[in-house]
C-alpha cells in the first residue's frame, strides 16, 4: 500500500509532469521549439551580443515610456517581466523563448505533421526580416513578442473549445493592445485553417460554415474589447 502511494505520488513530481507533457507533443511541434529556438539565437545572435543604436535607442536606454497614446493599452501588464534598462542579452532569450513557444504553437493550429515542413515553418518565423527589424527596438521586443504568442492563443482557443472565441476574444483584444499589428497574423492563421478545410473532402460544408462563424464572432468581439478596455 505504501509502495503504491509512493508511485501515485511520484506521478506529479515535476519532473514526472515535464516528461509526460514532452512525449504528449508529436515530433513536428516539439522540432519547431527547437529549431526555433536554437535557430532565433544564430540568426539574431549579433543583436543580442551588442547595443546598435537607431532612432529610438537612444532615448529608451532606460525605457519608462507609456504607449498608451498609441493605443497599446495591455502593455503595462505585458511588459511586467521587464527591466527598465536595456539588456540584450537576457530579453533577447526571454524573447526566443516566447517565440519559439508561438512557432510551436503554430504548428500545432496548423496541424503540420511532417517534421521538416514543421522545422521550416518555425525557422522562417523567427528569422523574417520584419523581426529582425523590430529587435531592433529593444525595448518593445518583448511585448511584441507576446502579442504575437497571444494572437495565436485567440485562434488556438477558437478551435480548441466549443465557445472558444469567447477566450479567444480576450487574448486577441490584449494583444492588439500590446501591437495592434499582430491581429494580423491571426487573421492570416484563421484564413489558412479555413483553407484547409474546405480543400478537405472529409470535413462537411456546414462544419466549415460554423469554423468561419466562430472565427469571425472571435475577432468581432476581440476588436470590441479592445476598444471597450481602451
Amino acid at each position: 500500500m505504501i509502495v503504491e502511494n509512493q508511485y501515485k505520488y511520484g506521478e506529479f513530481l515535476p519532473e514526472a509532469l515535464l516528461k509526460r507533457a514532452i512525449y504528449s507533443l508529436n515530433r513536428g511541434v516539439l522540432a519547431a521549439f527547437l529549431t526555433a529556438f536554437f535557430g532565433g539565437i544564430l540568426v539574431h545572435l549579433k543583436l543580442f551580443t551588442g547595443k546598435y543604436a537607431n532612432e529610438d535607442f537612444l532615448s529608451y536606454i532606460q525605457y519608462g515610456a507609456d504607449h498608451l497614446r498609441s493605443g497599446r493599452w495591455s502593455e503595462k501588464f505585458l511588459i511586467s517581466f521587464r527591466s527598465d534598462y536595456s539588456l540584450p542579452v537576457v530579453m533577447g532569450i526571454i524573447v526566443i523563448i516566447l517565440l519559439s513557444v508561438s512557432a510551436a504553437l503554430t504548428i500545432a493550429v496548423l496541424n503540420i505533421k511532417n517534421t521538416l515542413f514543421a522545422c521550416i515553418t518555425a525557422l522562417i518565423m523567427v528569422s523574417f526580416p520584419g523581426l529582425a527589424y523590430s529587435f531592433g527596438y529593444f525595448m518593445m521586443a518583448h511585448t511584441y513578442a507576446v502579442s504575437l504568442f497571444l494572437s495565436i492563443c485567440a485562434v488556438a482557443c477558437t478551435m480548441k473549445w466549443k465557445y472558444g472565441y469567447l477566450p479567444g476574444a480576450v487574448c486577441l483584444s490584449f494583444s492588439m493592445g500590446g501591437y495592434q499589428a499582430y491581429v494580423g497574423f491571426a487573421m492570416t492563421l484563421c484564413i489558412i485553417i479555413l483553407l484547409l478545410r474546405f480543400l478537405d473532402i472529409k470535413e462537411s460544408f456546414f462544419t466549415n460554415i460554423v469554423w468561419a462563424a466562430k472565427f469571425l464572432v472571435m475577432g468581432i468581439l476581440g476588436i470590441v474589447l479592445y476598444f471597450v478596455f481602451l
